[in-house]
């Protein structure tokens, strides 16, 4: 949450640059230097929703409350044996991505969790891992603090 308020607080000083990045103290250096964002790796809406459909079923959320917009992907998948009998397991592979309005059809990551869950052939489904997406390779999307445009959101597409 205080890295969100720092992202909403410094955002716009950090986007205008030149004088407005002179105003800052000496203090509050740091902070700034924690906003890292690919303003060059800028992502087109309708591109990154059609590289993660290939590998997820989307979902998209719009709130009226931080945040603005939520990306869930989801994608089941199945091993090849598990134990001694080699009974095929079900894994589901969960992503949420976290937007935040910056304005003028500008969205920012501003959080990118996972989890991956499994179950048994009669079982249920487990939590096995949860986390920062850093840490699965099953997900190679865009990370936290990656700038999305053209971000359009059409009522009946949700």
């Amino acid at each position: 949450m205080r890295n969100l308020m720092v992202l909403t607080l410094f955002l716009p000083l950090s986007l205008a640059g030149g004088a407005g990045a002179q105003e800052f103290s000496g203090e509050a250096t740091p902070a700034r230097h924690q906003l890292q964002f690919q303003a060059e790796g800028t992502l087109d809406w309708q591109e990154l929703l059609g590289k993660l459909d290939s590998d997820f079923d989307i979902e998209i959320r719009v709130s009226n409350s931080s945040p603005e917009l939520s990306v869930h992907l989801e994608r089941e998948t199945e091993s090849d044996g598990h134990g001694f009998l080699g009974l095929k397991w079900q894994h589901r592979h969960i992503v949420s991505l976290e937007l935040i309005d910056l304005g003028e059809k500008f969205f920012v990551i501003a959080n990118a969790t996972g989890q991956v869950h499994s179950k048994a052939p009669l079982g249920r489904w487990h939590l096995e891992e949860e986390g920062s997406l850093s840490e699965f390779q099953f997900y190679s999307g865009p990370a936290v603090g990656s700038l999305v445009a053209n971000v359009e959101i059409k009522a009946g597409l949700l």
